[in-house]
């Protein structure tokens, strides 16, 4: 049995997790549990480490979260200890997030997301896993998988009038998934080509605003906003080559100093959309191209990235914890 509590200083709310289940020895994840929750659920795949950002949400205003109110009661299996794959089942309300309580030290948080208020019934598939080959120069590979499909009630908040303020009941059903591929293949000279491959869709009946697929950010679509992409489909590609390069080598004290090197790793990329909802603003369905080089410094753990959105698209900067380490940061 566990239980996991937090309290928000600023918004002032309990959110957490009571859980019962029948789980393996050594402390890893059970097989079978019973649990409730309320939590704040975030209803798009990561762009940055969590430990990013948080201090930029902090320093800058920069949180590259979109938060829906979750409060849950279900189940969630595992065949074996070994298995990638976890099913949930769960009874669920969503509420949107009225207003902002926090306050940055620098900048402002944008709006939240307008979220419907929903309950219902959801059943869920996410896994992870990859495989590391023994011969030197194989291709190396990570990969993500999250699928659902619910069936809710509630309200259409996008369609109140004056004499409805709460708009129409609505009864919405959903199938949503979404994955991820990475491949990374060594060459000669400490020298890789990686490939990065993600995609989503929605579809079904009344979709609410958090049952969308978004895309935007540094790995999903550089050189355009966070979010900026809310759309029923995306297929996103990058392909990106790493090539290490001289540099002054920076001292660690006692722990000796960092490699006389930094990787540099240009790439190109572009997210392919279909077409979004009437009551989300997003850019019209087609190809997004981008540009972009990175540079990954102090044993490749930070990584810098520049690129430019070439279809109505900016220059944009990012600073992050390398993909492998978000799990732990």
């Amino acid at each position: 049995a566990s239980v996991r509590a937090r309290f928000g200083i600023d918004d002032r709310e309990l959110k957490g997790r009571v859980s019962v289940g029948r789980a393996p020895p050594f402390g890893r994840e059970p097989l079978m549990q019973l649990f409730a929750e309320r939590d704040y659920r975030d209803v798009m795949p990561a762009e940055r480490g969590g430990l990013t950002n948080s201090l930029g949400a902090l320093l800058l205003g920069s949180d590259y979260t979109l938060l829906v109110d979750t409060r849950a009661a279900g189940i969630e299996v595992r065949r074996s200890a070994l298995d990638p794959f976890t099913l949930r089942v769960a009874y669920e309300t969503d509420a949107p997030l009225v207003e902002i309580n926090a306050k940055p030290l620098s900048g402002s948080f944008g709006p939240v997301l307008g979220a419907w208020s929903l309950r219902g019934v959801r059943a869920a598939v996410r896994g992870s896993g990859g495989w590391v080959p023994q011969s030197t120069g194989a291709t190396r590979g990570v990969w993500t998988l999250d699928a659902s499909v619910g069936a809710y009630s509630g309200r259409d908040s996008t369609r109140a009038y004056i004499l409805l303020p709460v708009g129409p009941d609505i009864h919405p059903l959903v199938v949503r998934a979404n994955a991820l591929l990475r491949l990374e293949k060594s060459l000669s000279g400490d020298r890789a080509l990686m490939s990065l491959s993600s995609g989503a869709f929605a579809f079904g009946r009344d979709l609410a605003p958090q049952h969308l697929v978004f895309a935007g950010g540094p790995w999903s679509a550089p050189g355009y906003a966070y979010g900026q992409f809310a759309t029923r489909a995306f297929a996103s590609q990058r392909f990106e080559f790493h090539q290490p390069v001289p540099f002054f080598s920076i001292p660690l004290g006692s722990y000796g100093k960092a490699p006389a090197h930094v990787t540099l790793a240009p790439f190109v990329q572009a997210i392919a959309t279909a077409s979004g909802l009437r009551y989300y603003s997003s850019p019209a369905s087609g190809v997004y191209p981008s540009v972009g080089v990175g540079a990954l410094f102090f044993f490749d753990l930070l990584r810098f990235d520049a690129a430019r959105g070439l279809r109505d698209g900016t220059w944009r900067f990012a600073i992050d914890i390398d993909r492998g380490f978000w799990g732990v940061m």
